[in-house]
């Protein structure tokens, strides 16, 4: 479990206390670190094994001081270092029916370690520090953490019998609060009964929104947020983006996919791009690609620009998140890289592809680091 020590960096000294058993100990007012990360719709597709493309991942990873050598292999079922105190999650499925089951095992692990650190008598619950963040459902799932320990349990669904306080929690205080959430673009589009929104026992909370709405991820907006305490930013990048991963290189042709941070024309050859597309609007193969690749001079530099910018903005939509967390006090015991596409195929490959372009288009490179 993360330790944060004095302002000046000094260890505070326990001080002795007298338990009401009659029990002398040695109180630790030394704050200690609880935290969940909850990421985005579908994660089980597109982050990477060592979760480089997720700035939930990467949020929790450097929080907890962990190697980039070490994999988070964690999903919303099993545990990742919850002795620890740290606990990541895949996002739930295209439907989001997974969402309230992800928000009770994040939960669950807070409420337990919070009282296990209570009732020691060593431990004052002022001194331990609630953090979570979550992208797309993964901050409504994160939301719904913070109502749960608000003292507003969700009995959802008839038979999920969810945010249970275990009668060993019954020495804390509620509402338990949250001292920082940070918040990816959240996103709610569920059958389940929205959150409060006013999040009234969060301490600090940060919102990183995509600003292009119509470009990117049309169908929904964002959740309006009603806290207090909330500090917003928008940033130009795909909804993907603000979580990590803009879709780069999502291959073209579907239906679904979110294009507008799409760099294949980039990157890929007219024959390559034929292979990967080759109907025309309406259906019928061509042969031909209708994604042609970017030659024109013109039209390289105004897309490579594009792509440069929204890489940056999602850099600066982490860099914001954390920019809150360190404002409330927690500091990162860790720097790992962003690599900001998947590790399935070529697209580290594209990627090469992709700075090499900048290059060429006078374009600083994006340094992964």
């Amino acid at each position: 479990m993360q330790v944060v020590t004095g302002s000046k960096g000094r260890l505070l000294k326990p001080t002795v206390v007298t338990t009401g058993a009659g029990i002398q100990v040695r109180l630790d007012r030394s704050k200690r670190i609880l935290a969940a990360a909850l990421d985005g719709t579908g994660s089980r597709e597109w982050r990477r094994g060592d979760g480089l493309n997720s700035h939930t991942s990467r949020f929790l990873r450097d929080l907890g001081g962990i190697s980039e050598r070490l994999r988070l292999n964690c999903v919303s079922t099993e545990k990742y270092g919850e002795a620890n105190g740290l606990l990541a999650a895949h996002g739930p499925g295209t439907l989001g029916s997974e969402t309230l089951a992800i928000a009770n095992h994040a939960f669950r692990m807070i409420i337990n370690g919070l009282s296990a650190l209570v009732n020691s008598d060593t431990c004052l619950q002022d001194d331990v520090w609630i953090c979570i963040v979550g992208h797309s459902r993964g901050c409504v799932a994160a939301m719904h953490v913070a109502n749960a320990l608000a003292g507003h349990p969700r009995h959802e669904g008839g038979a999920m019998n969810l945010f249970h306080w275990p009668e060993w929690a019954a020495r804390l205080r509620v509402p338990v609060k949250v001292r920082f959430m940070g918040l990816y673009d959240a996103v709610d589009r569920t059958t389940y009964k929205a959150p409060d929104t006013s999040l009234a026992n969060v301490d600090h909370c940060y919102h990183a929104r995509r600003s292009n709405m119509v470009g990117s991820r049309a169908s929904f907006g964002t959740v309006e947020i009603s806290g207090g305490s909330l500090v917003q930013r928008d940033f130009d990048t795909a909804h993907g983006g603000i979580g990590g991963d803009m879709g780069l290189f999502v291959p073209l042709g579907g239906l679904t996919e979110d294009y507008y941070c799409n760099a294949l024309t980039l990157v890929l050859s007219d024959a390559e791009l034929g292979r990967m597309w080759s109907m025309d609007t309406e259906g019928r193969h061509t042969g031909e690609p209708v994604v042609r690749s970017l030659s024109g001079k013109d039209e390289r530099e105004k897309r490579a620009r594009e792509i440069r910018m929204y890489l940056a903005e999602s850099r600066e939509a982490d860099e914001f998140i954390r920019s809150g967390a360190e404002a409330a006090g927690f500091r990162f015991g860790g720097k790992s890289r962003h690599l900001p596409y998947g590790d399935k195929g070529k697209e580290a490959e594209w990627m090469r592809k992709l700075q090499d372009s900048f290059v060429e288009c006078r374009l600083p490179r994006y340094e992964c680091g």
